[in-house]
């Protein structure tokens, strides 16, 4: 503001003069023709000149005032007014000029799209602590501002030194009583009117009206009045260097600011903005001078200083109308109310805003604000940065893009807080929608949609610190494939159980190709739902209720089932898939504590009564430990996971008096009628790694089998995975008819290590009525190809034995099938 007051101050005090001072100090300017008509009247009366009148002023034919007056109240301490009943400037030409003196820089007005500014009922003042502006209108390019009042504070200091400077100039050129001076005048670059001869032609300056009694010609009372007005060009920049104010508090008013589109060159294109920016200076280091010695010098004065540097662009807007605008500034604080802001197609009303420049806080109150969401979707997506981030967002979520239309409204927003802050700012306000709804396009090639009905969209918001705590009094969408939902209640964002509490139905809901159904319900503090989750490959079924109780989330499931799809084919993993570290990403910077019941859960042919899982998210990593049952054994698992460390877990398996039948049941079918007794079974394995195939390759532990008091029936019919007995009993001459078609024994015993995807077996022994075996083995966890080396005995015969049998063949068999 300094420097743009050091501009105005030489035009308040005579624009004309002031520029044929500066003829002499600028010979690049000698190809201008400056041409005034004026009728100036100067009364001299307890130290106060009065009535400088300008009909027209112009340059090179370029209008600049057209029926102005400065009136100048008092030089001492300074105190003046200047009226323009009508006047317009080509900004590009009055820059090209002010150029050619050195007043502005080369690259002023670059980044400015403004050409032309015209003003009716024009008046500035200027006091020594107080410059005030008001018009009925000013006009630029298609926009205006109508009865517009400004008033800025300069503080105590303004012009009273250079005050006194004028005055003592003033004494000494005009003497007392001398009234007035009238004639319309063009004068060319040496100061001379246009028809007089050259100065030093026969020693002779042509004849001139005089002012009153004084005998100096036209051209000389000129710049007599130019000196007594206007200190020399070395007092210039001390006047300006002097407007420092020492508040600088304003007041702007207005009936209508129009502007249409932003008034910058590069608006809507945030590369080009950043670039101009940089490129006019915006820095904190000030430019090196590159004007005349001696001339003005409006330093680092740069329009693009008002252009925000950041890595998001302005939109391209079609115009901006404020109503009633009122902007004030008080010590550290700034204000704007208005009636209404209406940009394009969106609407403000009734706005109210403060923001304190030492605390960087703010306190916005809108009474309604109604948004278009084609127009600001559109706007935003203009600009690179952010439509790359919303890509990334959609691919993330699946969404192959957006078709927002219609209007939401926005009413009793209210938002205060620090600005530099953005987490901790305080918001709240009620959202509803108008007419017609929002899309979300899932699939490009076979279009899919999910659509909200805006119509009867009835939200509210409050945002407290770092949370934000929605409620719907009702949200309905329907998907294009079928289905709809309808729900209410309320919910956090970032999600939080605490602020989750809905009711409501989704039935039949198609999404990216899964059917939903479910019902929601809310019923002290915990959320209850029943959901089934359809797909082509696999179907989900879960109903129970979950909570967040003194700080831990806790999970009941009273049933959870899921369910391959035998109808899809077995997809071949990528080859690489096993090699891609594992995403623990989650785990960044969390805080967490759980609990998971699940009461009766079942996977394809696997199902367990009762498992429980504890977990803790903390310093980047999580610790779990799991119990419950599997396959009618004790399971216990401890896992730890970590950011850095990849995963860790050990796994205890214990079982005592199993059924035989039933325990295989769990792994395979058909073969627990082929096998009967009762099983006792110890397992200990540990893993660790950051890739699937690193965990698999890891994992090393034992495990011992005990069989007691069982048989092998159906010998003549086998299943296919345990004829490695029928090759046995071979070897002592016996065969299924022999032994009644089955094979009893007292005890079958077992003892394993696994490591590097194998089990090898270093003793096994079986003890039967008919015959006895013993022995060692392997096999391998992978390729399921297995071979056992021993001893069998029957009676008193004895035969030795090394059999290889692939256990996984007739599975590949049935695969390819």
């Amino acid at each position: 503001m300094r420097k743009q007051n050091a501009l105005l101050i030489p035009l308040i005090l005579g624009i004309y003069s002031f520029l044929i001072l500066y003829l002499d100090l600028c010979p690049s300017f000698a190809s201008q023709t400056i041409t005034v008509d004026s009728t100036i009247t100067l009364e001299r009366e307890n130290d106060k000149l009065s009535d400088i009148g300008i009909n027209k002023l112009s340059i090179n034919e370029l209008n600049l005032l057209v029926s102005a007056q400065i009136k100048i109240i008092s030089l001492s301490p300074p105190n003046l007014e200047l009226r323009i009943s009508d006047g317009k400037v080509d900004l590009e030409a009055l820059t090209g000029v002010l150029k050619t003196l050195s007043l502005v820089p080369q690259d002023f007005m670059q980044d400015i799209a403004v050409q032309n500014i015209a003003a009716k009922g024009l008046l500035i003042r200027y006091a020594p602590d107080i410059l005030k502006m008001e018009a009925d209108e000013v006009n630029f390019d298609g926009s205006f501002i109508k009865k517009v009042n400004l008033s800025y504070s300069l503080g105590e200091k303004g012009l009273k030194n250079d005050g006194q400077k004028l005055a003592q100039g003033a004494d000494a050129e005009m003497a007392e009583g001398e009234k007035a001076y009238s004639k319309d005048l063009s004068i060319d670059a040496n100061g001379l009117p246009l028809d007089a001869e050259p100065a030093g032609a026969q020693g002779q300056k042509p004849d001139s009206p005089h002012m009153g009694d004084s005998k100096q010609p036209v051209d000389r009372d000129i710049q007599s009045m130019a000196d007594s007005i206007e200190p020399a060009a070395g007092d210039i920049q001390s006047m300006a260097d002097s407007i420092e104010p020492a508040a600088g508090d304003f007041e702007l008013t207005a009936d209508t600011i129009y502007l249409k589109g932003l008034p910058f060159k590069n608006a809507g294109h945030p590369s080009s903005l950043g670039a101009a920016a940089q490129s006019s200076g915006v820095t904190k280091q000030k430019p090196e001078p590159s004007h005349t010695e001696g001339a003005m010098q409006p330093g680092a004065m740069q329009p693009a200083a008002i252009v925000p540097q950041s890595k998001w662009g302005l939109p391209d807007i079609g115009f901006i109308r404020i109503e009633k605008p009122h902007v004030s500034k008080t010590g550290p604080s700034i204000s704007l109310d208005f009636i209404s802001i209406e940009l394009d197609r969106n609407i403000c009303e009734g706005g109210d805003i403060v923001f304190d420049q030492n605390q960087k806080v703010i306190d916005l109150k809108v009474k309604n604000l109604e948004v278009d969401l084609g127009d600001i979707y559109n706007k935003v997506m203009q600009d690179p940065n952010i439509k790359k981030a919303a890509d990334e967002a959609f691919q993330g979520m699946k969404i192959a893009g957006l078709t927002p239309k219609g209007r939401l409204n926005i009413s009793g927003l209210l938002i205060d807080g620090p600005v530099e802050k953005i987490e901790l700012l305080q918001a709240r306000g009620r959202i509803s929608g108008r007419q017609d709804t929002f899309e979300l396009l899932l699939n490009q090639n076979e279009p899919e949609m999910l659509v909200i009905n805006l119509a009867a969209l009835n939200l509210g918001f409050i945002k407290a610190g770092e949370k934000t705590g929605i409620t719907m009094d009702n949200l309905s969408f329907n998907s294009s494939h079928g289905g709809n939902a309808d729900l209410k209640g309320r919910f956090g964002y970032p999600f939080h159980l605490n602020e989750l509490a809905l009711t409501g139905n989704i039935k039949d809901l198609i999404y990216a190709g899964y059917k939903i159904n479910a019902v929601l319900s809310h019923k002290e503090e915990r959320q209850f739902f029943t959901s089934t989750l359809d797909s082509q490959d696999f179907n989900i079924s879960t109903e129970g209720s979950l909570a967040m109780e003194k700080g831990v989330f806790d999970l009941d499931l009273e049933r959870f089932q899921f369910l391959s799809s035998a109808a899809t084919p077995s997809s071949k993993p990528a080859e690489d898939a096993g090699k891609s570290p594992i995403d623990l990403g989650f785990l960044d910077e969390k805080t967490f504590k759980g609990r998971i019941h699940i009461g009766d859960l079942k996977y394809n042919d696997y199902f367990t009564d009762g498992v429980d899982i504890g977990f803790e998210l903390k310093d980047d990593k999580a610790f779990i430990q799991a119990t419950g049952e599997y396959c009618f054994c004790k399971l216990g698992i401890t896992s730890l996971l970590g950011m850095e460390e990849g995963i860790f877990f050990d796994l205890a398996l214990d079982g005592h008096d199993i059924e035989l039948p039933h325990f295989i049941g769990c792994f395979v079918s058909e073969l627990p009628v082929y096998l009967t007794g009762k099983v006792d079974i110890r397992l200990n394995a540990s893993g660790n790694g950051k890739t699937p195939d690193d965990i698999e390759n890891s994992v090393a532990g034992e495990v011992t089998v005990s069989v007691k008091d069982g048989q092998v029936i159906k010998l003549s019919n086998l299943d296919r995975r345990l004829k490695f007995i029928l090759e046995i009993l071979k070897r002592v001459k016996l065969n299924p008819s022999n032994i009644e078609d089955s094979l009893p024994f007292h005890k079958f015993y077992m003892r394993g290590d696994i490591s590097r995807k194998e089990l090898k077996i270093p003793e096994y022994f079986m003890n039967s009525p008919i015959i006895n075996v013993v022995g060692d083995g392997r096999v391998g966890l992978d390729d399921k190809k297995m071979r056992i080396k021993g001893e069998v005995s029957f009676k008193k015969l004895k035969k030795s034995f090394d059999i290889e049998q692939n256990l996984g063949e007739e599975d590949e068999k049935k695969k390819k099938n």
